[in-house]
């Protein structure tokens, strides 16, 4: 697809990546689980040297935390982002990751600090899975769409209207909302087969409860994503 023309060129699988992922495994059920939502905005001209290093040393970071899907960002606000979501057990483990992250001298030498000149931006969000509801594997290779939307305020009624959402030729791979303070914010992860039948499908919004679609990114998966 004309869309994944430009990671065809690095020609790196990442399947040490994707089993890694599987070696992960918790008891902590994913309500309880806590998802770091991070977009890097990278410098355009550095972008291709930002690509070749992550492949090459994105192993060091999947190694101390489960890595959900790592992405370009094809269409939408900010086509130069990289977007990635991580998976922790709780906010200590997370705390406790970026501790040994910090103190990791390979990590912090041959990747982290070279990549920060090329960085012009870098947010977070911290995101709970909505009740009743978990991320999901991919049903196969494909195109993302993370959505940025808004819940009613209360996220058992937001989990029944996501689970009651239907969009042919798309699935939902996890909805999750604000950890903090705006529980009415938040996000939805898609899988397409076809971007436009996708298109053809948008989500309708709902004034009634409040359920708005704020913006859309269309993502395209990076070699070392567990999401293809």
């Amino acid at each position: 697809m004309a869309l994944k023309a430009s990671f065809n060129r690095i020609g790196f699988l990442g399947r040490n990546y994707t089993l890694q992922q599987r070696l992960y495994s918790s008891a902590v059920s994913s309500n309880e689980k806590i998802y770091e939502l991070r977009t890097y905005v990278v410098n355009p001209r550095d972008q291709r040297q930002f690509l070749d290093l992550s492949k090459e040393w994105m192993h060091l970071r999947t190694a101390h935390s489960k890595l959900i899907g790592y992405w370009t960002n094809e269409l939408g606000s900010g086509i130069n982002d990289m977007v990635h979501i991580w998976e922790y057990d709780s906010l200590k483990h997370r705390a406790d990751v970026r501790q040994r992250l910090a103190g990791d001298p390979e990590w912090v030498g041959s990747y982290f600090s070279k990549i920060l000149p090329w960085l012009q931006r870098q947010e977070n969000d911290l995101l709970r899975c909505l009740p009743g509801t978990e991320v999901k594997d991919a049903p196969g290779s494909g195109i993302y769409e993370l959505q940025n939307v808004t819940f009613p305020p209360d996220p058992a009624i937001s989990s029944q209207l996501v689970q009651n959402l239907n969009r042919p030729g798309s699935t939902l791979l996890g909805s999750w909302y604000c950890a903090f303070s705006k529980q009415y914010i938040g996000w939805l992860l898609w899988h397409h087969n076809d971007l436009d039948n996708a298109a053809a499908n948008p989500l309708k919004t709902d004034e009634a409860s409040k359920f708005y679609v704020v913006q859309s990114k269309v993502l395209l998966p990076t070699p070392w994503s567990p999401l293809k």
